[in-house]
């Protein structure tokens, strides 16, 4: 009977699909624009992103009490898109100046505390600088929000502007789409993040296609079908 929108007025809607002229209520909290929302079903939270550079929970099981205040779980610099897999237990996380990062095993709930003290853009900038001394520490290696992140991008892809995202219907692939940092490219990517089909920890790049960007910064937008196929 309901559904969210989150929107460039920094603020996130709730709607009741039976008199959609009028917003239920605006569910305040970002300083920013408000770019991407997903909701996980089994513990009735929604989880957003906004270009204020933060992902945060808000507890839809307190509505009916009064105000839904959010809660700032993570701060990841130029974040645009968070994904969640099906089933809830996969976080995809894209980024504006390309990064992308899968949380696995993932507890929502636990999201502050297992990253109140790590930056994934520092992390992940210190790799592009040759310094991966990061990568050998517990957010890597623990099992409950166990970080990835995908390095393996063509060098002639440098990835820029990742501001579209999706994942796979059983969790197996995560898709995104790109401009180069020169912005004269544009670029679909899968890479596996199935461990088992990746025969790997890390993700893979799987396929991906080159485009010309007809459009300076113009991104498309993309879907699975329900099979994945």
């Amino acid at each position: 009977r309901m559904f969210l929108s989150c929107s460039d007025d920094k603020t996130v809607g709730l709607w009741d699909v039976r008199r959609a002229d009028k917003k239920v209520r605006s569910l305040v909290g970002h300083r920013n624009w408000v770019k991407s929302i997903e909701y996980c079903n089994n513990i009735h939270l929604l989880i957003t992103t906004g270009f204020d550079d933060t992902i945060r929970l808000w507890d839809l099981n307190e509505f009916s009490a009064g105000a839904v205040e959010s809660k700032v779980v993570m701060r990841v610099q130029f974040v645009s898109r968070v994904v969640l897999s099906p089933d809830s237990s996969q976080l995809a996380i894209s980024s504006m100046i390309g990064m992308l990062a899968i949380i696995k095993n993932l507890d929502l709930r636990s999201l502050e505390a297992d990253f109140c003290d790590f930056s994934i853009s520092n992390c992940w900038r210190a790799h592009l600088n040759g310094d991966d001394s990061c990568l050998n520490g517990e957010h890597f290696l623990r099992r409950r929000n166990k970080l990835k992140l995908c390095f393996d991008f063509l060098p002639e892809m440098n990835p820029w502007s990742m501001s579209s995202l999706q994942m796979h219907p059983e969790g197996q692939f995560v898709l995104t789409r790109f401009s180069s940092n020169k912005s004269d490219t544009e670029w679909t990517a899968l890479h596996i993040i199935d461990e088992t089909l990746a025969k790997d920890e890390q993700p893979k790049l799987y396929r991906y296609i080159e485009e010309p960007n007809k459009e300076k910064e113009y991104i498309k937008e993309m879907c699975f079908s329900h099979d994945g196929r």
